[in-house]
């Protein structure tokens, strides 16, 4: 009798349990998935450039960002454009001339100083001169400068032709008869432009791209981050690499030799790219990639820069940024180097290049 009440208290005790467990493993009253935000996209082509949006969420939110942006556009390239008023006023205008600016105008120069300072001298808005001497890219057939002309350009371009008066907000000419180059500062001028209208517009996150080069915030609303590719500047048709963008940085920028060549009588190619130092393209380096997180930085200008500077002075400069600039460089001989903080988040992909360290 003891044993069999004990039988029954344990055959009980473990329906208990077996229902209590049960309960507990039973899988869980599925969930519909949560439907994604939608990523709605916005091209524009001008005669200066492509310019592409794409932001997540309500559409209205990014037609709100760029209802006026193509009137902007035509606006402001029509007003810093060769031989328009801006150019030909600073161009005629004497020594000690002032010529009063604009608060765009006056932010583009006083940046471009800046740069100038940050550079050591590489990058300056009065490389105009000489860029107009090789005439690259221009309607104009290109043309090789000759020696004497290149030296005195770069002689030209040991100190800036202009000064700011920061009170009267105006230009002080310190050299006449300078024309001024501001196309990367342009460009990114116009990606400031319009991620800072999709900002004010309410949106969270977005891409935008002008000719290559990309501002971005936050991610895609699948969580992931948005991903661009790198042309092989051997050839700009086809991928080397896609990059996954990091969070922390704001740009992602390319500049390559491979983008308005043209040869000489001696079959020499040449292309738009004019270190300061020598008068001639930059050598040594196909394309220089760079992302940032600088917040005053002009998103379209360390990679031009990158591509003037030596190799050994662009690890420097990554190093001493302490994070805020990566870069992904192809140099000769297919070799490609990728700084250490964006290695993680590049994927080769022509097997053709080799990663060096």
């Amino acid at each position: 009798m003891k044993k069999s009440f004990i039988l029954i208290l344990i055959v009980a005790l473990a329906g208990s349990v077996y229902f209590f467990w049960s309960k507990r493993q039973a899988p869980p009253t599925p969930t519909p998935p949560v439907a994604q935000e939608k990523v709605h996209h916005w091209e524009y082509v001008s005669k200066y450039a492509v310019l592409r949006m794409s932001a997540p969420g309500d559409s209205a939110i990014l037609f709100r960002g760029v209802d006026t942006l193509a009137t902007w556009i035509k606006d402001f390239t029509s007003k810093y454009k060769y031989d328009g008023e801006l150019d030909q006023k600073v161009f005629n205008a004497k020594l000690g001339d002032t010529i009063p600016l604009d608060e765009e105008a006056y932010d583009l120069f006083s940046f471009a100083l800046k740069f100038r300072e940050f550079s050591h001298g590489d990058i300056d808005v009065g490389i105009g001169n000489l860029l107009r001497a090789w005439k690259i890219g221009w309607d104009q057939e290109s043309r090789v400068p000759t020696v004497a002309e290149r030296k005195a350009f770069v002689k030209d371009l040991q100190t800036p032709f202009y000064s700011l008066d920061s009170i009267r907000k105006s230009m002080i000419i310190l050299k006449p008869a300078h024309h001024f180059a501001l196309g990367a500062f342009m460009e990114g001028n116009i990606l400031n432009h319009m991620a800072n209208q999709l900002e004010k517009a309410g949106a969270k996150s977005w891409l935008v791209e002008i000719s290559g080069d990309f501002a971005y915030r936050g991610i895609k609303p699948n969580g992931e981050p948005w991903v661009l590719g790198v042309k092989d500047p051997a050839n700009p048709d086809d991928l080397l690499a896609v990059a996954r963008m990091q969070p922390d940085k704001h740009s992602f920028c390319t500049s390559g030799d491979y983008e308005q060549q043209f040869k000489d009588s001696k079959g020499k190619s040449h292309h738009h790219i004019i270190d300061p130092h020598t008068g001639e393209s930059t050598v040594g380096k196909h394309s220089a990639t760079v992302s940032t997180s600088i917040p005053w930085m002009n998103k379209n200008t360390l990679c031009t820069w990158f591509m003037i500077l030596p190799f050994e002075d662009i690890k420097k400069v990554v190093a001493e940024s302490n994070g805020q600039i990566e870069t992904m460089l192809v140099l000769d001989s297919n070799r490609v180097w990728i700084s250490p903080g964006l290695r993680n988040n590049i994927k080769m992909i022509n097997p053709e290049y080799h990663v060096i360290e």
